[in-house]
Order: structure tokens, then sequence, then C-alpha cells
């Protein structure tokens, strides 16, 4: 986990160098893990979207699987037909023939598969190791950090009349990497408004109440504030509307709570927070980020050109509908259908969802939608059911690291740069392993007042538990029991 800040380097681990140390760490990361593991119960939280992630890797393997020439006739038509001219070309030459697979490309196919299931390996490794709150604050200040140093890095090594791109090829993949950094950083902001009150509570002085809450609240406003800096700095017009979109979302959705527990001070303490840190931002950069990304930019992907690539990806997508043309194989299944109004050799779609239908076809499509859709479901869920400030702040972030990715996506291809999903997966386990820490004492009410009492939650029944485990949070907790 310490090494995260270490895995965009360089250009994101686009390279082979970059994947293998990717898939190397995440392979011994998890044996070791498995090994010392007491119990893998906290695995079941996320059982869904696991299976489906796995599922997407065992549909590479069937991609890779040598087959009879009519049932990869049966199973994908264009598949065996690419493969029979192919090898009609090879006996020309007195070359052994290949044998007849639904991947056009077995090579990029296998190290799609074995990515995929190295981000496996990472949220589940992460979920783990995480469940102690020490080692989540431990995790959660190694990702401010290396979010910090990229931006920092991008803003000495790139020319600051250029878009900024870091350690990324691309501007929008730092801009998705930061994101994810954003998210975290708007866990941060906001555990330190559901924590402002307690922090006062007990002290007659107002000047010393605020001189208790305001420095960490002013603190957390500026991390975020320094982060959506960097994504500005990009000038991503995806990422910074993703961003923009995700930070409302989430802000919404923590309000929402607060009215429901009829805690309206808190209310003005997180808008109070939020205001700042945006303005703080918006101070700090100025208005030339804005300019330049409401204006045209001709290095960019032009508008008619993404829906030029849309479309085309879509009638590849026809030619291999239910099982797609092989993981990673994109650009082998677009080039035959690219025309004259495309220039240049088109390895990505510019679009996530359109370039895992092109490759892994409906069942891929299907088997991505079922990742995210529980991932947001049942994070949204553990984070409604939380009582404890912290940890249900965590969850919100992982909730909107997911979301922000999600939305970008639709005109990116985030996923494709190896070192984005993999901090996704870590951050997600760690969002999960918050979700599932029962050596955490939780608040529940006594029976005789209004006080709340710490008991530890593997004390309680089972039962009762569940019963009070959804007492609110924020009239501060008893120090003695």
């Amino acid at each position: 986990m310490i090494s995260l800040p270490l895995l965009p380097l360089p250009y994101g681990a686009v390279l082979p160098a970059g994947m293998l140390r990717i898939e190397i760490v995440a392979f011994t990361l998890a044996v070791l893990t498995f090994l010392t593991s007491p119990s893998l119960r906290a695995l079941r939280s996320a059982a869904v979207p696991i299976l489906a992630l796995l599922g997407v890797a065992i549909l590479g393997l069937l991609q890779l699987l040598p087959l009879p020439a009519s049932l990869a006739s049966l199973l994908s038509p264009e598949s065996a037909a690419v493969y029979r001219g192919t090898n009609t070309v090879l006996r020309l030459f007195g070359v052994q023939p290949q044998n007849l697979r639904i991947s056009i490309a077995p090579s990029d196919t296998l190290q799609m598969v074995l990515l995929t299931v190295s981000d496996v390996a990472l949220f589940t490794s992460s979920l783990l190791l995480l469940r102690l709150r020490s080692r989540r604050r431990l995790f959660v200040s190694v990702v401010m950090l290396g979010s910090l140093i990229h931006i920092i890095y991008g803003a000495i090594h790139d020319d600051p009349q250029e878009r900024m791109h870091g350690a990324f090829v691309n501007p929008n993949h730092l801009a998705g990497y930061l994101e994810i950094a954003l998210s975290v950083a708007f866990a941060i902001l906001w555990r330190e408004v559901l924590l402002s009150r307690a922090r006062g509570e007990g002290i007659g002085d107002i000047g010393t109440r605020l001189e208790k809450r305001i420095p960490p609240l002013a603190a957390a406003a500026i991390l975020w504030g320094a982060i959506a800096i960097g994504i500005g700095l990009t000038r991503s017009r995806g990422g910074i509307g993703a961003a923009t979109i995700t930070t409302a979302v989430l802000l919404t959705l923590g309000i929402t709570q607060l009215l429901r527990g009829r805690r309206r001070r808190t209310v003005a303490t997180a808008l109070l927070a939020t205001t700042a840190a945006v303005a703080f931002a918006a101070a700090t950069a100025g208005h030339e980020f804005l300019v330049r990304f409401l204006s045209s930019d001709p290095r960019e992907v032009g508008a008619d050109t993404r829906l030029q690539l849309w479309k085309t990806s879509l009638i590849a997508w026809q030619h291999f509908p239910l099982f797609g043309s092989g993981l990673g194989s994109f650009r082998e299944a677009f080039r035959p259908y690219q025309g004259r109004e495309l220039e240049g050799l088109v390895e990505q779609a510019h679009s996530d969802p359109l370039q895992l239908l092109v490759t892994g076809g409906a069942v891929g499509a299907f088997l991505g939608i079922l990742v995210f859709g529980s991932l947001l479901w049942k994070m949204g869920a553990l984070w409604a059911e939380n009582p404890r400030r912290e940890d249900s702040a965590i969850l919100l972030g992982g909730l909107g690291a997911a979301l922000s990715l999600l939305l970008h996506g639709v005109a990116e291809f985030n996923f494709s740069i190896p070192a984005i999903p993999a901090t996704l997966a870590i951050v997600l386990g760690c969002a999960f392993a918050a979700a599932g820490d029962d050596s955490i004492p939780i608040p529940i009410r006594q029976s005789g007042g209004a006080r709340l009492a710490i008991v530890e939650a593997h004390s309680i029944p089972q039962r009762t538990s569940r019963v009070h485990d959804r007492a609110p949070d924020g009239l501060g907790l008893a120090k003695n029991v």
C-alpha cells in the first residue's frame, strides 16, 4: 500500500514493465494477505462486485480457448472469419495455421485478464488489510501525499502554457487519477464536518470552541482545494465536469442524511466548509483554467471526431455482438471499419462503456454494469447504515471515487490506463473495510437517558446490534460506559 504513489510511473503504467510491476505487487500482496488473514468473511459484503469482476476475467479466458471451427463460427462468426483469412495467408508462406479463438488479439487479451485479476487481488487485499482504523488512516495519508506529489511533479515538470499531464501521457488521465484522490479528500473534509461539533462540546468559551473546530476544517478544505486545482490544471473537460457533478452528489447525500437526523447546525458547517474549499480552489487557480475549459482546444479529440469514433465503435460491436472481439483487442476490431474521416491509428474508443462493449460483447457489458452497479448500490447502503462518523465518511469517499470515474469514462478511457483502476480498487477496498470494521466501538442509546454509551460491537448480541447500529451519531460520545 505504501508504494501506491509509484503505480502511475511511468506514463500511468501503460508500458509492459509498468503492468508487470502492478501484477507482481498485486499477486504478492494477495498471497501474503490470504496466508495471514484469520478469516475471509469480510469479503462477503463485496461478494457481488468481486464475482462480477472475476467474471470479466473468466470471459477473457473463454475468449482465449482454442475452439473447433464449427463452434467458433457459432459463437463469433466474425472472429472465425478473421482466423480463416489469417490462416490462408500463413499457409502461403508455409507457416503453421493458428487455432481458432474468439479473441482476435490473444496476447492483448491475456494481458487484460492478468490486469483484471490483479485489480481483484488489490481490492480484496485492501479490504482485508485495512480493517483497522489506524491502517486506514495511514492509507488515506498515503493517498493524499501521493496525489500532492503528482500535482507538484506536474507543475514543475510540465510547460505552464500547456495542459498538465504529470506522470501520464494524457492530461485527461492525470485528471482521472486525481478524481480518486479528490473523493478521498472530500471524505476527510466530511469527517471534520461531522466531528466539528463534538470537538467544541464541554468548552464554555466560544473562542476556545472555535479554536478547536476551525483549524481541522480549514486544513481539510485546503487539501480538497489543492487537489481540485490539480484537476483544473489538466484542463480536462471530462475530469472537471465529473469532479464537479460528483462533489455536488456527495454533498447532497451528506446534507440529506444530516437533515434526516435533524442536525441543522452541522448542515451549516458542511455548507460553509465546502464553500470555503471551492473558494480556495477558485481564488488560487484563478479564472484562466475555466476560460480554457470552456474554449476549444485543437489538440484534443474534437466533439465531431468523438461522435464518429463512437458510431464506428457501434458498427464494430455489431460484428462481435455476444462475446466481443477479445479483451484488449479494440484496435484490431475497430480498424476494418475505420472510415477516411478518422485519420491515424485508433487504439481507444474514448468511452469505457463502448470499449468494453466492443471487446467483451453484450456479456462483457452486462458484467461491467453488474460490477459498478453493485459497487455503488452496496457502498450507498453501507454508508446509510453506518453510525460511525469517520467510517461513513470513507464510504462516501469511495462512492464518489467510483461515481466520478464512471462519469468521466463516458467520454474517456481511464480504465485502459492500468494505474487508475488499480488505485481505484485499493481505495474501494478501504471503503468496504471501514464498513466491516467490528473492532471500533459503536454508539447506542442508553435506555434511561439521552446520553450515548460506547459498547464493543462484538459484545452486543446479534439481534440487539442490528437494532442499535442505526443510532444517530451527533450528540457526542460518553467517556464512561
